[in-house]
C-alpha cells in the first residue's frame, strides 16, 4: 500500500518541496525481510518513508536516500520480531506489532528519522521502544550523538533534558547521568527530540517516553558540526502517528 504526501517549506528565504511515500508492506513481503516469520493469526504493520522529488537532488542520490530509509527500518524490524514464532502459534493469541515514525530533512542535507515501535506478546501490557537514525547526505554517513553534541557537556545537557520534562512525575534513575549513556535523538522543526526507552533511565511503568528541547536552548552543547546543521535551518517534517509526545 502507498500514500503519498507532498510538503512544501519557506525556510531562509528559500522555496523548496519533496513528497513522502508511505509504504506498508503485506506479510508476505514481511516473510521475505524476516525468514523466521510465519504469517498465522498475527495482527502485524511495517510501514516506512521514502522520500521523493527533493529539489536539488539528483535521482541517484533519492535512491541511497531510501535505500537507507528502508534498511533502517528493516533492521528494527528484524530485532524487534526477532521471538520464536512457534511460541506465538500455540500458546498466544495474536502478535501485535505496530509502527509509526517521523521524518525531517534538514537543509536539503541531512535527513532525521525517528521510528516507534509497539510490540504485544502475551502478558498485560505490551512493549515500545524508539529507533532513530541521522545522515549527513553529502558525506552519506550517519551522525552520532558524539558528533552532534559536545561530550565534555553532557552532564549539563542532561541536565537540561530535566528541566524540559513537562510530565515532572518522571522518576529518573542514576543510570540517566551514567557519561556511558547516551540517548536516542531526532531533528524536529521545533528542536531535538530526546528519546528514552522503556526501563532505560526510568521505572517500566513510564514507559517510553520523548522529550524535545527547543534549539535555541542547546546552542552551548551542540558541536562544531551539530551548530552548523542547525544555524539558519531550513527543515520540512512529516509526521506519521502519534507516538511522539512533545
Amino acid at each position: 500500500m502507498k500514500k503519498i504526501v507532498a510538503g512544501t517549506l519557506l525556510g531562509a528565504g528559500l522555496l523548496w518541496s519533496f513528497g513522502v511515500i508511505d509504504i506498508c508492506l503485506s506479510k508476505a513481503q514481511i516473510a521475505k525481510i524476516i525468514p523466521s516469520y510465519k504469517p498465522s493469526r498475527e495482527d502485524i504493520s511495517i510501514c516506512f518513508p521514502q522520500v521523493t522529488k527533493v529539489k536539488g537532488w539528483s535521482l541517484k542520490k533519492e535512491k541511497l536516500a531510501n535505500k537507507i530509509l528502508r534498511g533502517f527500518i528493516f533492521k528494527v524490524a528484524e530485532k524487534e520480531m526477532d521471538i520464536d514464532w512457534t511460541d506465538v502459534d500455540k500458546n498466544l493469541p495474536k502478535f501485535d506489532f505496530s509502527d509509526e515514525y517521523r521524518l525531517s530533512l534538514i537543509n536539503n542535507r541531512f535527513l532525521s528519522v525517528a521510528y516507534y515501535v509497539y510490540t504485544y506478546t502475551g502478558g498485560a501490557h505490551g512493549n515500545d521502544s524508539y529507533w532513530s537514525l541521522v545522515v549527513d547526505m553529502k558525506s552519506e554517513k550517519a551522525i552520532s550523538f558524539s558528533d552532534f553534541f559536545k561530550t565534555s557537556e553532557l552532564y549539563r545537557l542532561k541536565k537540561l533534558i530535566l528541566l524540559h520534562d513537562w510530565r515532572q512525575k518522571i522518576s529518573w534513575k542514576k543510570d540517566f547521568f551514567n557519561p556511558k549513556y547516551k540517548p536516542g535523538f531526532y531533528l524536529s522543526e521545533k528542536g531535538v527530540l530526546f528519546l528514552f526507552d522503556k526501563y532505560d533511565v526510568a521505572p517500566g511503568a513510564t514507559g517510553s517516553f520523548s522529550i524535545l528541547v527547543p534549539y535555541s536552548r542547546l546552542k552551548p552543547f551542540l558541536s562544531t558540526y551539530g551548530k552548523k546543521i542547525v544555524e539558519n535551518y531550513s527543515i520540512y517534517e512529516f509526521i506519521n502517528g502519534e507516538g511522539f509526545l512533545e
